[in-house]
């Protein structure tokens, strides 16, 4: 239980941060990656693959909509 409110304490001060800050680097999709591989490898088929595949797919999907994003700050800001 507290470990799910030091979590929450923690997102809240990431947010009123004068400045958002994003992770420099996230390996979440390297280790996907890896884990599809490795499941294709043995010859799994079945939904483990299929569930594998949907996480990575939405981690790059978020990850790229992150990157925009970013982009369209930085440009909104020199436009000033």
């Amino acid at each position: 239980m507290n470990e799910g409110v030091n979590g929450f304490r923690a997102i809240g001060k990431y947010h009123t941060e004068p400045s958002f800050r994003f992770r420099a680097y996230d390996d979440r999709p390297d280790r996907l990656k890896q884990q599809v591989e490795a499941e294709i490898a043995s010859g799994g088929r079945g939904w483990r693959l299929l569930k594998l595949e949907w996480q990575y797919d939405l981690v790059i999907l978020f990850e790229n909509f992150r990157a925009w994003i970013r982009r369209l700050d930085r440009d909104f800001d020199r436009a000033a």
